[in-house]
């Protein structure tokens, strides 16, 4: 689906389009672009509105942005290691580190 929505922008002068949307008899698939890293593929009813969907994908979208932002800008260092978790007690692993 990438190379011919490659394809298709080309014909019509465009460096590429941020989104496509295929529309099935029972299904439905929106995929839109996050960053250049990064799609969000969102399947749906067929009877849901793709204008619903786009509203509240460009929602996720930012907040998925930004929260790739984020983890690239994150020191290696900073990782956790997953070998010395405690599974009894992850509070520590969810809980929101300060700023």
């Amino acid at each position: 689906m990438y190379a011919a929505t490659q394809g298709i922008a080309s014909l019509v002068s465009e460096v590429n389009f941020s989104s496509v949307y295929q529309q099935g008899e029972n299904f439905s698939i929106l995929v839109q672009n996050v960053d250049e890293h990064c799609l969000l593929v969102v399947v749906f009813k067929a009877q849901i509105s793709v204008g619903a969907v786009k509203y509240y994908a460009l929602t996720t979208i930012a907040q998925v942005s930004k929260q790739l932002q984020t983890a690239q800008a994150r020191s290696p260092e900073e990782g956790l290691d997953l070998s010395v978790l405690n599974i009894a007690d992850t509070a520590d692993l969810f809980r929101k580190k300060q700023a």
